[in-house]
């Protein structure tokens, strides 16, 4: 064999050998990329079922917290909150009522407070860039949370009010003056005749009175265990009123719980006038347009009873910043918080609680009486409207996702 021949043989076989040394090592990178994307889709896997992710032995079997697990115990804790506060919200109203203040004068500072911190919340979120994005106008609960709590893409709102255009300006009067002087006017008044306790059980029937409402005034459809929740409701409320007349309460009580159920009406009206504002603007806009509105409603009254601010004492000043500040700001934004991470089913199933709370304060707070009669009705309230609450959630339910 010659030396050019030898050559072209040497170089071929080196060829050869190259080749397949290049092609083992490609299926060797090729093996070690597969088995890190697999790796990778491991991890993606076990971190999404709440395994393990890089654990080492001794610390397997355990689920790593999340940002997002701080964030839902954050809600549940604010939600929670709101409950409390919102309950023992009849408590300080009635306190300051039997202090001698008129229903007009408890309003009226009320949300004067309030308006001016939702002012300073509405100023500070246009020039932060910060806000409410996701609606809320559920038909179930007098706050309007809302269907679009519970989708996973925000629904961006206009942060503005078109004063001129056509239907808005009479929507945002009449939701300001129905949701501030006319419901907390009969709320107030129906306290300052009737116990705290069995004025937070009437409010309790909200969901009930809406449903009705719904079934009454519009297309949309009630279910079988929502009219199952309207009678165990409608029941619990019979209960409450016998167990009044038992208790030989007078006529002036029983005025008093109509007035609240009127104010439950008037909740309903607000809630169905404010459901399409929220289709295009965001909650705290409305809320802050409709809350200043409906003080400057108050006025004409308030200058009618007079508002002697000077001459109340350290214990009303307190009620009163309780109820403007706690109730009415403070609460609003969590029980926002709330809707973002829990959605509006768990947020209003917590908020059918609030009567709870309002018995038990009556109760240790204010020395109120609570008969058995009483208390069964009041079970059997709440849970009429919890059942129209969840089985008005279950009924949005797309049909595969209850399959």
């Amino acid at each position: 064999m010659s030396r050019s021949r030898f050559a072209v043989t040497q170089h071929t076989t080196f060829e050869r050998a190259s080749a397949a040394h290049g092609q083992a090592r490609t299926r060797a990178q090729v093996d070690t990329l597969g088995d890190a994307h697999a790796s990778a889709h491991a991890c993606e896997f076990t971190n999404a079922c709440g395994s393990t992710r890089g654990a080492t032995p001794g610390e397997r079997g355990t689920t790593p917290w999340r940002a997002a697990d701080t964030r839902r115990l954050a809600a549940l804790g604010a939600i929670l909150f709101t409950t409390v506060v919102w309950g023992l919200s009849f408590i300080s109203t009635k306190t300051v009522l039997t202090a001698g203040l008129t229903p007009v004068q408890v309003a009226f500072a009320r949300f004067l407070v309030a308006s001016a911190i939702f002012m300073l919340l509405h100023a500070t979120r246009r020039g932060r860039g910060w806000s409410d994005r996701r609606g809320c106008r559920d038909r179930n609960h007098g706050c309007n949370v809302g269907r679009d709590a519970e989708r996973s893409e925000p629904v961006s709102r206009s942060r503005s009010l078109p004063w001129f255009a056509s239907g808005t300006t009479m929507r945002v009067l009449a939701g300001g003056i129905l949701g501030v002087p006319v419901y907390f006017l009969l709320e107030n008044g129906g306290l300052r005749l009737t116990s705290a306790s069995t004025a937070s059980l009437i409010t309790g029937t909200l969901p009930v009175v809406n449903a009705l409402a719904v079934a009454a005034f519009s297309r949309e459809r009630v279910t079988v265990p929502q009219w199952a929740g309207i009678g165990i409701s409608c029941a619990g409320i019979y209960a409450i009123a016998q167990a009044d007349l038992a208790s030989s309460v007078s006529a002036r009580a029983m005025l008093g719980n109509a007035m609240v159920f009127l104010s439950v009406c008037a909740w309903v009206a607000y809630t169905a006038i404010n459901r399409p504002l929220l289709r295009h603007y965001d909650n705290l806009t409305l809320n802050t347009y409709q809350t200043v509105t409906g003080t400057l409603f108050l006025v004409p009254f308030a200058l009618h009873d007079g508002v002697p601010l000077g001459t109340w004492g350290s214990e009303i000043w307190l009620n009163i910043v309780y109820l403007g500040v706690v109730c009415s700001a403070l609460a609003y934004v969590l029980h926002l918080f709330a809707l973002e991470h829990l959605g509006s089913t768990v947020v209003t199933s917590c908020l059918n609680l609030v009567p709870v709370f309002g018995v038990l304060g009556g109760a240790l707070l204010l020395a109120e009486p609570v008969s058995w009669a009483k208390a069964l009705g009041g079970i059997l309230a709440i849970t009429g409207a919890f059942l129209v609450t969840t089985g008005d959630a279950a009924a949005r339910q797309p049909a595969t996702a209850r399959q």
